[in-house]
């Protein structure tokens, strides 16, 4: 990073809050500062080019890659403190803002494809399964048309565990779901989350374990 840092143009805002939002980064991940002091300093890098009144003109706003993810940053610090509804607040101001644009979603799609995950994820996390299942179809269905395998994976998860807490999907749904998510989630060598659907699946499920 700081061989990066002095060789870029640091009067620029973009790479003001690229800079500063790695430093925020490090030093939370250090243990240097807390969450609240992270939040407020990547608040203030977004700051730097995203006003409130910004949000609120109807005029299209392109929103940068950087600011997607400083959005990120700041609603996954409030999932930790557990104030997943601020954060849900936070991210659907953002989506709100790109809805209105005129260049469709795959625009923006790597910067805020985690930004609708995590929100449907807080969502789920809250109780409300029907919004998050909302955000989770449309979200695997992106990522189908982008081929973007690994986040299939994340979606067709997340569906299968939003269907059981909303009792709306029969077994056979939900096992065809969480299986191909298992095998997405293997193919991209996703570990984690692998171990992670194959112990819920023998947990909620009678199997004889042949679909692994």
């Amino acid at each position: 990073m700081e061989q990066i840092k002095d060789k870029l143009d640091m009067e620029s805002i973009n790479n003001q809050q690229y800079i500063g939002m790695m430093e925020n980064w490090i030093a939370y991940a250090k243990g240097r500062i807390n969450a609240e002091v992270f939040y407020q300093k990547d608040k203030e890098l977004l700051e730097l080019s995203v006003k409130e009144e910004h949000l609120k003109r109807t005029e299209l706003y392109y929103f940068s890659y950087i600011e997607i993810i400083l959005y990120t940053h700041l609603a996954n610090i409030l999932w930790e403190q557990e104030k997943q509804k601020e954060g849900i607040v936070l991210l659907e101001k953002m989506l709100r803002k790109i809805e209105k644009s005129q260049v469709g979603l795959e625009y923006w799609w790597e910067g805020i494809k985690v930004s609708i995950f995590n929100l449907a994820c807080m969502l789920s996390n809250i109780g409300d399964y029907k919004k998050s299942l909302r955000y989770m179809k449309d979200f695997t269905d992106r990522c189908f048309k982008l081929s973007d395998g690994k986040f299939v994976g994340y979606g067709l998860g997340e569906q299968a565990f939003d269907l059981e807490q909303l009792k709306e999907a029969n077994k056979a749904t939900r096992d065809r779901l969480l299986i191909q998510a298992f095998y997405l989630t293997d193919f991209y060598d996703l570990t984690e989350n692998h171990k992670r659907l194959k112990e819920y699946y023998e947990t909620h499920y009678d199997t004889n374990k042949q679909w692994y």
